[in-house]
């Protein structure tokens, strides 16, 4: 999610020696309850956009490993959003909040090695600039989670916590500008299983599908990961329960001639490219050759996708991220929104 460029508009600072990025004065018209959840939506856009420039390369939904997570039931052409994985983030005990953070997230720091995150964004209405410590409530709901890996607890290097600020009530444009501010708590450790930066990619780019309305792409990957599973299993002679069950033999043989089915599909479609309509605005959304390809494997029938293939993708996308991922007001230059996923916005009157 990135910030919504129909609403935002670049305000110049209190001394004018700086452009910000904040919101447009109509929005200030707008009722309460849309309100809050703008503050929402404008918190998990200044969170991805911290993420991003503190190098973190892949990352997913917490809730998306939550041990008691299920969904059974599909909405429209999407399938069912959970991705059968072996990574967990459950509560710890005793907890130390109602809420768990929102974000697990990797890295590779400057050492070569790779950490681990929890990240929660929070909205908010307050002043930033005098918050040299992270609130008590926000610090123990990013706290609030334990990781583990096939049942193995997984240490996690950060807990981030990023608050933007945004006040859409405000008369003046320069209080409007949006101020973000993170606190951060670091261990010195790092991932040493690969198969948790997997799980964490495997998750993104699923919702990334799911997301650019690329549903046989998306539904490709949830059954590839449903027999890669069953498959691992079964090798290694361990049960499979929790949300991870599987079908009986002939549903699985169900879910390998779909899948089959989908990719025969993928092949004939020029998904290298899609466009999204809005109403006042089309979006071109463009994903570069080695991300589709990395896609497509995760989708193709009896095709085990490594996750050093993964590593190396986050190495080699360092290059693609850049640290402005606020989208074009009005005109058609590329945006990165992913590395490897560029956003052609073109609004409604314009050449």
């Amino acid at each position: 999610m990135g910030w919504p460029a129909r609403l935002t508009e670049s305000v110049q600072g209190p001394l004018g020696e700086r452009t910000y990025l904040g919101l447009q004065s109509r929005v200030g018209l707008s009722e309460r309850q849309w309100s809050g959840f703008l503050s929402w939506m404008i918190g998990v856009a200044g969170a991805r956009h911290v993420l991003a420039r503190e190098g973190y390369g892949w990352v997913a939904p917490a809730s998306a490993f939550y041990p008691e997570a299920r969904a059974e039931v599909a909405t429209g052409a999407l399938p069912p959003g959970l991705i059968p994985t072996e990574l967990m983030v459950a509560r710890p005990s005793p907890p130390t909040s109602n809420l768990r953070p929102d974000y697990l997230a990797v890295r590779k720091n400057d050492k070569g090695l790779y950490e681990l995150a929890l990240a929660e964004a929070k909205g908010t209405g307050d002043a930033l600039q005098n918050k040299e410590v992270c609130p008590p409530r926000w610090r123990e709901q990013v706290r609030n989670a334990t990781v583990s890996w096939q049942g193995r607890g997984v240490v996690v290097s950060r807990h981030i916590v990023i608050a933007t600020r945004s006040n859409s009530k405000a008369k003046y444009a320069e209080t409007r500008r949006f101020q973000i501010r993170a606190w951060n708590s670091e261990e010195p450790e790092s991932v040493d299983q690969p198969g948790v930066i997997r799980a964490i990619a495997v998750v993104q780019l699923y919702g990334l599908a799911r997301n650019l309305a690329l549903p046989k792409l998306a539904k490709g990957i949830l059954m590839g990961e449903w027999l890669r599973l069953q498959e691992f299993h079964r090798e290694d002679g361990l049960a499979i329960g929790g949300r991870n069950e599987m079908k009986t033999e002939h549903v699985q043989d169900q879910l390998l001639e779909q899948q089959k089915l989908f990719y025969a599909e993928l092949e004939r479609l020029d998904e290298h490219s899609a466009r999204i309509g809005s109403g006042v605005s089309t979006y071109s959304i463009e994903l570069m050759p080695e991300l589709l390809q990395l896609m497509r494997r995760l989708a193709t029938p009896k095709t085990i996708v490594e996750s050093q293939s993964f590593v190396d993708y986050m190495d080699k996308s360092q290059l693609l991220r850049t640290a402005d991922s606020t989208y074009p007001e009005q005109s058609d230059e590329p945006s990165w929104v992913f590395p490897g996923v560029r956003v052609h916005v073109k609004h409604r009157g314009s050449d």
